[in-house]
């Protein structure tokens, strides 16, 4: 979940197109660093609140697989008061 250009909190919820909502650290920390660094890019233009998914291609790396608004997205394993901020500010409520 992005909040103005900021990841507000991850979670995973596949591997290897099999739901898998258990995760590691790393992988959430690996997950958090590649989507800061694409919020980053003057290039990259995004949903001001959005959900954007991310993954692993085997022997490539990192890439962006789709983003969609946050309101529009589950939750699966985030910090749920966080992405519900998230959806919240999309619709202009500030808490």
């Amino acid at each position: 979940f992005v909040k103005d250009n900021e990841v507000m909190t991850v979670s995973k919820y596949a591997r290897s197109g099999e739901l898998a909502l258990e995760s590691t650290r790393e992988e959430l920390a690996e997950a958090t660093e590649y989507t800061t660094w694409i919020l980053a890019s003057p290039a990259i233009g995004v949903v001001k609140s959005s959900v954007i998914d991310v993954g692993r291609i085997a022997g490539v790396g990192w890439a962006v697989v789709e983003a969609n608004p946050a309101w529009a997205s589950g939750l699966y394993a985030c910090d749920s008061s966080r992405a519900l901020d998230t959806i919240a500010w999309a619709f202009g409520v500030q808490g």
